[in-house]
């Protein structure tokens, strides 16, 4: 009886074989898992171990919701990877702007993105010798990682800014958080909270523009507390029942990305805090949910799908034609809905014994004053 590992090998060899040789025709989906299963007489699991290793060895992709399909054995253009180490991340708002967008190009020169959250070291020859070049994400990407895509000979563009070097296309993350902080300080706002993702680039910026509004209103961001949350729900939702119980509420939260500011609008109306007549909130991204929320939120719109697809038409462009990479910046603009308004004079939040610790506002004494 032969092994499950001599079948997987047997399995991957023949299924190889047939794509190298033109059985699949390119945009009709290969057989089904099921069907898998019954001519190798294997159970799902095994058939998916199989696809995975022809995925890796560039052989194949995968669509979510349509099926499996094979590479042509001479595409004229080929796929682009769309590189995420925490590729559970891809299902996020944010992230599923950018890859309709690079999908949007690449789908009208009859090729598409492939994402994969696999380390550079599992890269085959075949898998790199298969796509048109990368799309990097960057979080937890260092120059080492880049510095490997080079050597792999595999074009490649940074999407959104940070610390790595080689080209981008980003935007201004740090002009556009200084430009709302002002906005909200128009409005009267001069105690703040901030909702954060993480210490990267990106949010590093944000913290830097925040900063130098607070600034010229003669504030420091130093007292602003500071909530992060590495952009995971469950975090969101503490850091905002944390905040709300605050002895002394700030009157606006900036929150760095939308779903953080949809959590905390979500848990202040369960507490029974009004958005924005006790406190204002804004986000980042403008993500299609954002006008759709009670109430439509108040946001920074960034270009998000226009950067995947010319992130996907430059690596496409270096691949085909040898083109050179350079880097594309693009504007972001405000949006004002009805989750700001105008400074509330709050006065502190009283808590019924057992409901939670009192905490003061940083640099501050306890008493709700305008700053």
């Amino acid at each position: 009886m032969k092994s499950r590992d001599s079948i997987t090998r047997s399995a991957v060899e023949t299924l190889g074989g047939e794509v190298r040789a033109g059985k699949y025709a390119a945009g009709q989906p290969m057989p089904s898992e099921n069907q898998l299963c019954a001519r190798f007489g294997v159970s799902r699991m095994t058939v998916r171990v199989i696809l995975a290793r022809l995925e890796r060895d560039g052989l194949i992709y995968r669509q979510q919701g349509k099926g499996t399909f094979a590479y042509p054995p001479s595409a004229a253009v080929k796929p682009v990877a769309f590189w995420l180490k925490d590729l559970g991340k891809a299902s996020s708002p944010y992230m599923s702007e950018l890859i309709a967008g690079a999908d949007a190009h690449l789908s009208g020169v009859g090729a598409h993105v492939s994402a994969t959250g696999a380390p550079l070291s599992a890269w085959s020859a075949a898998f790199c010798q298969s796509m048109a070049g990368v799309i990097v994400i960057p979080l937890n990407v260092d120059a080492g990682d880049i510095r490997q895509l080079a050597a792999f000979g595999l074009p490649h563009v940074t999407l959104m800014e940070s610390d790595v070097p080689g080209p981008v296309v980003g935007m201004d993350p740090r002009g556009a958080a200084r430009a709302i902080t002002r906005g909200l300080l128009d409005l009267g706002h001069r105690r703040f909270a901030l909702i954060t993702g993480h210490r990267q680039h990106t949010d590093r910026q944000k913290r830097l523009g925040i900063a130098e509004a607070l600034a010229k209103a003669r504030l420091r961001i130093e007292d602003v507390p500071d909530f992060e949350t590495d952009y995971e729900p469950d975090a969101a939702r503490e850091a905002a029942e944390a905040l709300l119980r605050q002895f002394c509420r700030p009157t606006a939260v900036i929150c760095f990305d939308d779903t953080l500011a949809l959590q905390f609008i979500s848990v202040a109306q369960r507490v029974g805090v009004r958005v924005p007549e006790d406190i204002s909130v804004t986000g980042f991204n403008d993500s299609p949910f954002s006008a759709l929320i009670a109430p439509p939120l108040s946001t920074v719109r960034f270009p998000v799908r226009e950067a995947g697809r010319i992130a996907a038409r430059l690596v496409a462009e270096a691949s085909t034609a040898g083109a050179a990479i350079k880097s594309v910046y693009l504007e972001h603009e405000l949006v004002w809905r009805q989750s700001t308004g105008p400074a509330t004079s709050a006065s502190p939040v009283r808590h019924r014994a057992g409901r939670g610790r009192r905490r003061v506002h940083p640099g501050g004494t306890g008493e709700c004053g305008s700053g």
